[in-house]
């Protein structure tokens, strides 16, 4: 893949592959599974159980008009829902924090509030709608939640030689401590090449947290990089960007990437790769 350096060239057209995949609007509950993780698992991880490189994901869309801001409260209210305790639901467990990569997502889509779901995150959602209780308090307000949309897929997470897929990802936070010092002395340049090489490792640990591998090098590239302003989070400002880039591997929409990919930032957006 010939990356494109300068911000904005525009990428090229991908190829025709279609992803599977059903579309519900004004759906009733969705199917509920029986598999749950245990308050004790700390980084469990289920292998995918579709064939080799399939990937099931979920996304389910509310009614519900949804502040950025209140995206931390929202994950707050659907836990207080569930019946059991359920560690992708919160990440959390007796031993401290799960490391793992988040199986359930809390969002920002359309301005409404959503749940992304992928790998075992799609059979675990059942848990939140077995309490048949959809009154939550976000916020200073009470809402009933109901199901605009659903949508479930099976993606062929491929990745081939050639093979240039657009996506833009949205509200990334790409930098750690480790990192922060060193991209804020570096040339324009050289924060490109720091940025791939972050967005690669995110990519990788986010197929490596759902059980998927890739016999094939993960190419990206970089075609515009728009910085937002610093997002305060537990009281520390992170460099945030919006990213358009191409890749030779086929990625789930709207899935998350990078730093806090649970509550709505770095959502990936696939560009016509259909």
């Amino acid at each position: 893949m010939q990356c494109c350096k300068q911000h904005g060239a525009a990428p090229h057209t991908p190829p025709h592959q279609p992803n599977g995949g059903t579309t519900q609007r004004n759906a009733n509950k969705p199917h509920q599974r029986a598999n749950s993780h245990k308050e004790g698992d700390a980084n469990y991880t289920k292998i995918n159980q579709l064939p080799m490189n399939k990937l099931k994901t979920l996304t389910i869309q509310f009614e519900t008009q949804l502040l950025q801001t209140d995206i931390q409260r929202f994950r707050g209210a659907i836990i207080k829902l569930l019946p059991q305790k359920d560690v992708l639901f919160h990440n959390h467990t007796k031993e401290g924090y799960r490391y793992a990569y988040p199986l359930i997502q809390y969002k920002r889509l359309n301005n409404k509030a959503a749940l992304f779901c992928i790998g075992e995150g799609v059979e675990n959602i059942g848990v939140l709608f077995a309490s048949n209780n959809f009154n939550v308090r976000i916020g200073n307000k009470r809402h009933c939640l109901q199901i605009e949309e659903v949508n479930a897929k099976q993606v062929d997470i491929a990745c081939e030689e050639g093979q240039v897929l657009a996506y833009q990802l949205t509200d990334w936070l790409p930098l750690n401590e480790e990192n922060h010092a060193a991209f804020a002395q570096a040339d324009d340049e050289q924060r490109l090449q720091m940025l791939q090489r972050i967005l690669t490792g995110n990519i990788l640990s986010m197929l490596k947290g759902v059980g998927i591998r890739v016999e094939q090098r993960i190419e990206v590239c970089i075609t515009s990089v728009k910085e937002r302003a610093c997002v305060p989070f537990k009281g520390v400002k992170l460099y945030c960007a919006n990213v358009g880039f191409v890749s030779n591997v086929r990625l789930p929409q709207h899935v998350g990437l990078g730093k806090h990919a649970s509550v709505g930032f770095g959502i990936l957006t696939a560009t016509n790769n259909d």
